[in-house]
Order: structure tokens, then C-alpha cells, then sequence
């Protein structure tokens, strides 16, 4: 994120708190990237907000900030957020391209769009929800298959192209050394990949190669992948740590 950009998710951030606390009434910013939604924490924290993130679901990426008077109790449902499902042929093979260009299409702004979780047949999108009606009613094709678009997602949502069990062993949980594990490359380099703000932990951008990861950390890699750590329990004859995670496909 440039320092423009950054500039402005604070602008946001900081109105959004002034005007809930002028009018007692919840003001939400977002969808916000991991880099933004990084900044959003930062001004809110320094800002001694009542906020809340939220993606719509568990465990998303792009987060919407809310903003809420001193005197409530922040809860998901309160965030003006829908889930639409998009269904199409199982041999149909639609990527997260061609969603963000349908919506792209309609001049939809890509603020307004959260994660969008595809799966064999089936796709989730999370949107802001005053356009929700504008998509179910112009929608009717992505790329070049048709779809069927409904309000709602069941509980199952769509998990991407699956993932891939692995196993490494690693000389500790400092965040260098399992980079170098997830990604296949030396400590330097990944240390580099660190610092130059590449990493993200469930979805909040990480630049200190000393951070430990511990179980259950979901690690983004720019470029190189998306990650989740499940288990680091055991260790080597060695004494290296063994680490078990899954690679998203």
C-alpha cells in the first residue's frame, strides 16, 4: 500500500470513529485489504474506538471496519454485509478473474467487494450490502458461463481449488524460518520477502522476521501462496520442529 493510499484508509478510519461517536449511530469503512485493514487497527487502537472487522464469514481476508458508539456491544450481524452465491456447470471453470471483471463490468467498485470463495460448481461472493440487489438482478454470466445467482450461502462455503497436506522440518517458528519452508528458499531471501512487507498473517501484513507463528496462522505470501499452519508439535530426531500445514491450490 502507498503512502497515499495509506493516507487515505486513515482519513476514512478517523472519519468513520468522529461520526459515530457525533451521532451514536455505527459507521462501517470497507472492504479493506490486509494492508489496509492493518492501518484500520493502528488509528483505531490510537483512536480508543469501540470497532470490530469483519469479512462476513470466519477467517476471510477483506475485512470491513466497523465503527460503534461507546455504549454497544459490536456483533457480526450488525455489519451491513451479503453473501451471494453464484452457481454454474461443474465444467465451467471460473476464476476469481473473471468474478471481479463481471463486477468490474458493472461498475462496481472493488471496495465494496469482499472475498470471493469459488469452488467446483459453485462460488460465494461477500459484498456491501446496499448492492446486493443490483448484482442478483444484472448478473446472469461470468467469463463466459452462465450462472444462476442467489441471496445467501449455505453452510459450507467453497474453499477455493482445495490444498495440499505438506510436511517440513524447520529450525524454529520464527516467522524467516518458515517462510523458507513454505516458499522453498533460503532464510536471507525470505527474510527479504519479509521486509518488504510480502507476508501476512491472518490477514494482517508482518515485516519482523523474529515474529513466531504458532498453529492455526494463516500466512499469505504475495505472489507465492497462501498457507495455514496445522500443527507444530513434534519434533525430529534432529530436534528440528516438524511442521505440518496445507498449501491452498
Amino acid at each position: 500500500m502507498g503512502i497515499q493510499d495509506k493516507d487515505m484508509t486513515v482519513a476514512r478510519i478517523t472519519d468513520a470513529v468522529k461520526i459515530c461517536e457525533q451521532k451514536d449511530s455505527p459507521r462501517f469503512v470497507g472492504f479493506l485489504s490486509a494492508a489496509e485493514a492493518a492501518a484500520a487497527i493502528n488509528i483505531g487502537n490510537k483512536l480508543h474506538a469501540n470497532y470490530m472487522m469483519f469479512a462476513g464469514f470466519d477467517g476471510g481476508e477483506r475485512v470491513c471496519f466497523g465503527a460503534f458508539p461507546s455504549f454497544c456491544t459490536p456483533s457480526e450481524e450488525m455489519f451491513p454485509i451479503s453473501a451471494i452465491t453464484f452457481s454454474f456447470r461443474e465444467s465451467d471453470k471460473l476464476s476469481h478473474r473473471d468474478f471481479l471483471g463481471a463486477f468490474m463490468g458493472l461498475g462496481i467498485e472493488r471496495d465494496t467487494i469482499g472475498d470471493i470463495l469459488i469452488g467446483t460448481g459453485k462460488a460465494v461472493a461477500f459484498v456491501q450490502k446496499r448492492i446486493a440487489k443490483y448484482i442478483l438482478t444484472q448478473i446472469d454470466k461470468v467469463g463466459s458461463a452462465g450462472v444462476k445467482v442467489t441471496e445467501g450461502c449455505d453452510i459450507n462455503l467453497p474453499q477455493g481449488g482445495g490444498f495440499e497436506n505438506l510436511t517440513d522440518t524447520v529450525a524454529s517458528l520464527r516467522l524467516d524460518s518458515v517462510i523458507a519452508s513454505l516458499v522453498k528458499c533460503s532464510r536471507t531471501v525470505a527474510a527479504q520477502i519479509i521486509e518488504s512487507g510480502l507476508v501476512a498473517i491472518n490477514g494482517v501484513p508482518h515485516d519482523k522476521i523474529t515474529f513466531g507463528v504458532k498453529n492455526t496462522d494463516k500466512i499469505s505470501v504475495r505472489g507465492k501462496g497462501k498457507f495455514v499452519i496445522d500443527d507444530t508439535s513434534d519434533v525430529s530426531k534432529k530436534g528440528r520442529i516438524i511442521l505440518k500445514y496445507r498449501k491452498y491450490l
